[in-house]
């Protein structure tokens, strides 16, 4: 595996760096960034054909895309081209075909690095057939792209808390928009959430009663007795993947692989993380894109940070009245930015 390159911003590679202090005890390979993008694939490769149910979290998110695609309607030209940046399986794309601007989209192209996921999108983009789709995936997919005449919509979805070098694709993005055009990043972890002490109060009470809850159902206490199998996670499956095709020596803790998938999502809710940053600032994102780009529309929601917190009643109302009162600081957030 080749080692980290030059281009590589200084954020990242100390990402990476503080990627290998940890993991390499553990390795059989060098820890870099050729490791860390194939511990992603393996994971996103086995989550594929469950992602949509698995990651009940994104379905959070319909309401704030929906929104910002009706503000959208008002700005946008009749006939646009989209790009579905780290497409997975047309979450993003799917919101935007359904929405107001939906019967202006003429092409619309999906990437995604794993080739499982865009198959996944592939087959969802079927019941379109008047738009005109194109799918990249992997490394020479996210190369091709660089051929592509600019977009009036680049659309990502979860995918920024993924980089390691989020400033270098940031950096390269406003080359990929159309003058007029926008960049929706929706999904992504909100840094003020982290910082609000009525919010982390609030996540870790739901954590208490749903392990108590949990608790007092017969499928915990089965399981305790060994008379129902228990079925690994997509950690412990990429784990075992890993120690099979030779790049483990031993098994890692189940933290360090999530994080190297979710490099910006905080393990837990502290502060102290083994490494990337604390979420997203809609503010240092914009910065990031260049001087001449602001945030235009921003929605934030999960002000309990667990999905399961809105299929409880009491919970739900209590998420009402948190959001209520600290608007812009849920635990996920969209923010669409133009120039």
């Amino acid at each position: 595996m080749s080692t980290p390159t030059p281009s590589l911003s200084t954020t990242a590679r100390q990402v990476l760096a503080d990627i290998a202090a940890k993991v390499s005890p553990y390795s059989q390979q060098p820890v870099d960034q050729a490791f860390v993008e194939h511990v992603s694939n393996v994971y996103h490769g086995m989550e594929a054909a469950h992602y949509d149910e698995y990651e009940s979290s994104i379905a959070d998110a319909e309401e704030a895309w929906q929104k910002a695609l009706h503000f959208l309607a008002q700005r946008l030209p009749q006939r646009i081209r989209v790009l579905d940046y780290g497409a997975g399986t047309g979450f993003a794309s799917l919101q935007m075909l359904q929405s107001a601007i939906g019967p202006r989209i003429a092409e619309l192209v999906c990437f995604d690095l794993s080739p499982a996921m865009i198959e996944m999108c592939r087959e969802k983009m079927k019941a379109f057939p008047q738009v005109r789709f194109t799918f990249y995936a992997d490394v020479a997919g996210r190369e091709a792209l660089r051929q592509e005449a600019p977009f009036h919509i680049v659309a990502t979805n979860a995918v920024l808390h993924h980089m390691y070098d989020v400033n270098d694709f940031l950096k390269q993005l406003p080359a990929m928009v159309h003058p007029d055009g926008v960049y929706i990043a929706g999904h992504e972890p909100n840094r003020p959430f982290y910082y609000n002490a009525v919010l982390l109060k609030a996540t870790r009470q739901f954590q208490v009663y749903k392990r108590l809850r949990r608790r007092l159902s017969p499928g915990f206490w089965l399981q305790k007795l060994g008379a129902k199998a228990v079925t690994p996670s997509f950690i412990q499956r990429t784990i075992d993947a890993l120690l099979a095709d030779g790049s483990l020596a031993r098994p890692l803790p189940h933290f360090y692989v999530q994080k190297m998938i979710d490099v910006h999502v905080p393990w837990g809710l502290g502060l102290d993380q083994p490494w990337g940053q604390i979420g997203f600032s809609s503010s240092e994102t914009a910065t990031q894109l260049g001087e001449d780009w602001k945030a235009v529309f921003t929605a934030s929601y999960s002000h309990i940070k667990d999905a399961e917190a809105t299929h409880h009643w009491w919970w739900k109302h209590r998420i009402s009245k948190l959001a209520d009162r600290y608007p812009a600081d849920g635990a996920d957030a969209l923010v669409v930015f133009g120039r």
